[in-house]
C-alpha cells in the first residue's frame, strides 16, 4: 500500500522540466530524512524522494539532483549518512556549492506523527526557517498530509485546502498511453508477473487516485534505488519491454554502465605469469601425492577473497555468519558461488569469470616459492601473511591486512577456505598436467584451499587439500574470481 502511495504522490509532483527553471533560483540540496524514535527507516528514502521532488516543482528553488549529490560527497569522502545536524549540514553544502540546505526529521509519540524540516543558509550557518507539521495518522498519510504541509511552509506559501486532491485533479487530463502502460507494468513487475491480479490492481488505483503523468521520472527511481546491479539490470530489462516510450530508456544503460564501472573498479585483478611447478607434496597427506609438473597458461585472479560488499552489490543479500562489508563472504556454498559467477559474467559479458582450477590457485599461491607456505617455512613468518587459529581471535579479518605473497595476492594463507572449480580426488594420479579444471563423480565433494582463521598453520600449507561438499554453506570457506588471459 505504501509503496503505491509514495508512487503516486511523486507522480503528482515531479511535472516540470529543469531546463525552464531560471537562473536567478536559490541551489539547495536535500538531505535524507532522518526517521526518530518510532518510525521504521526503510521510509526514509521514498519521504526524502517526495519531499525533494515537491520543492522542486514549487519553482522556488534549484534543487540539486541526489544522484549527483551523492556523486560529489563521495569523491569527496563525505560521510553522508547520519548527517543531520546544522553543523554537518553546512560543511555538506559547502561541498556541494549549494546556497543553502534542507535537513529534516520524522517522528511518531503514539499516532502523532511530527514533520519537522530546517531551512539552512550555507554561507552563515544560520537557520532561516523551521518548520513543524503534525498529523494523527499512519506514516503512509504522512506522505500526503504533513510531509507536504512542512514543505509548503518551508518554502513561505500558503498550504491550499484539500492540497493532495488538488494535485490529483490537476494532472488527470495529461495522462498518455505511454502513462497508462508503466503503471500496469509497475504493478505486473510488482505483483510477480501475475495479470488479473494487476489489472484488478490498476483498475483500484485509477479509481482511487485518478490518472497520473510523468511516468518517465518514477521509471528511473525505480530502477536506481535497486539494491543490486542485477536487480537494477532485471528491472531495467522488464520496464524497457513494458515501456519503450520512455525517455530514459536511453539513459538508463547510461548509468547501469557507469555503476558497473564503479563496480569492476572495486575488484582488483593480478595477471599471473604463465609457467610450471611442482604440485603437491611427497612429504605429506596421501591426497597431495604424487607430487607432479603442471604447465600454467597466464590468468588473472583477484588479488583478494570477494567481500561481503561485492557479494551483496550482485547477489542482493549477505549470508555470512561475521558480517561485515570489508571481510571476506562465508557461508556460502559451492553451488551459491556458480549463482554469482553466473550473474557477473551476465553484467560483464565477454570476461568469462570463474572459479580457479585447484592447480592455478597452487600455482597462484606459491608465487614461485617451494616452501610450506609462500613466505617460508615458519611459523611466525606465516603471522604476517595471514589469519588463523594462532592470531584471529576465533573470526574472519578485513581482505588484505596481511602481507601479499610475491605476485600480489593477499589472503593466499588463511581467512577463509577458498572454493576450487574441481572434485576432490583422492590423489593426483591420472590428473592434468596443463592446469585445467579436474572434474569427475560424485559430483559434490569439491575442493577448498589455503586454510582459514578457524585452523592450525598446517591447514594452510601451499599444498594442502581439503574436501568440501558442495552443498554445504561454512562459515569459514569463501572463495575469489579467476578469468584467462585470452579474454579482455
Amino acid at each position: 500500500m505504501f509503496k503505491r502511495i509514495v508512487y503516486t504522490v511523486f507522480i503528482l509532483f515531479v511535472v516540470g522540466n529543469i531546463s525552464t527553471r531560471s537562473e536567478e533560483l536559490v541551489t539547495i540540496a536535500v538531505l535524507r530524512l532522518d526517521m526518530e524514535a518510532g518510525v521504521s527507516e526503510s521510509y526514509a528514502g521514498a519521504l526524502t524522494c517526495i519531499l525533494r521532488s515537491f520543492l522542486f516543482n514549487t519553482e522556488s528553488f534549484r534543487v540539486l539532483e541526489r544522484g549527483k549529490m551523492e556523486e560529489i560527497l563521495e569523491e569527496q569522502g563525505f560521510q553522508i549518512s547520519g548527517c543531520t545536524s546544522v553543523d554537518c549540514a553546512v560543511q555538506a553544502g559547502q561541498l556541494l556549492g549549494v546556497q543553502q540546505m534542507i535537513a529534516g526529521s520524522i517522528s511518531k509519540l503514539g499516532e502523532l506523527h511530527t514533520v519537522s524540516l530546517r531551512l539552512i543558509e550555507v554561507e552563515s550557518g544560520e537557520i532561516v526557517r523551521a518548520e513543524i507539521a503534525q498529523c494523527i495518522c499512519s506514516i503512509e498519510d504522512v506522505a500526503t498530509t504533513s510531509l507536504i504541509e512542512a514543505a509548503y511552509k518551508i518554502v513561505g506559501k500558503e498550504t491550499p485546502e484539500n492540497h493532495t486532491q488538488t494535485v490529483v485533479r490537476k494532472n488527470t487530463e495529461n495522462e498518455t498511453e505511454g502513462d497508462k502502460k508503466f503503471r500496469l507494468a509497475k504493478i505486473i513487475i510488482d505483483e510477480g508477473g501475475n495479470n488479473s491480479r494487476a489489472i484488478s490492481l490498476l483498475n483500484e488505483i485509477v479509481d482511487k487516485y485518478g490518472n497520473c503523468s510523468s511516468a518517465d521520472d518514477a521509471l528511473y527511481i525505480l530502477i536506481i534505488n535497486e539494491k543490486s546491479l542485477s536487480a537494477a539490470e532485471k528491472k531495467f530489462l522488464q520496464m524497457r519491454a513494458y515501456y519503450p516510450e520512455s525517455h530514459y530508456i536511453s539513459e538508463i544503460p547510461k548509468w547501469l554502465e557507469s555503476k558497473k564501472q564503479d563496480f569492476v573498479e572495486s575488484i582488483e585483478f593480478v595477471s599471473i605469469p604463465a609457467g610450471s611447478f611442482k604440485m603437491g607434496s611427497r612429504f605429506k597427506s596421501k591426497d597431495e601425492k604424487p607430487a607432479h609438473k603442471v604447465n600454467i597458461p597466464p590468468f588473472h585472479m583477484m588479488n583478494t577473497e570477494v567481500t561481503q560488499a561485492q557479494w551483496q552489490t550482485v547477489m542482493e543479500l549477505n549470508p555470512s555468519n561475521y558480517k561485515s562489508e570489508l571481510h571476506p563472504v562465508e557461508s556460502i556454498s559451492w553451488y551459491d558461488v556458480q549463482e554469482f559467477v553466473k550473474r557477473m559474467n551476465e553484467l560483464f559479458p565477454g570476461k568469462g569469470y570463474r572459479l580457479p582450477s585447484e592447480a592455478e590457485w597452487e600455482y597462484a599461491c606459491r608465487a614461485g616459492t617451494t616452501t610450506i607456505f609462500h613466505s617460508g617455512n615458519s611459523v611466525s613468518r606465516l603471522q604476517q601473511v595471514a589469519w588463523f587459529e594462532g592470531n584471529s581471535n576465533g573470526t574472519t579479518h578485513p581482505v588484505g591486512q596481511k602481507e601479499p605473497n610475491a605476485w600480489g595476492l593477499y589472503d593466499m594463507h588463511g581467512n577463509v577456505w577458498e572454493w576450487c572449480e574441481d572434485s576432490y580426488h583422492a590423489n593426483y594420479k591420472g590428473a592434468p598436467s596443463d592446469g585445467s579444471v579436474w572434474i569427475t563423480v560424485p559430483q559434490n565433494d569439491r575442493v577448498t584451499r589455503g586454510g582459514s582463521w578457524l585452523l592450525e598453520p598446517d591447514f594452510c600449507r601451499s599444498a594442502f587439500r581439503l574436501k568440501s561438499d558442495a552443498r554445504e554453506r561454512y562459515y569459514d570457506i569463501g572463495f575469489r574470481l579467476v578469468y584467462s588471459s585470452s579474454n579482455p
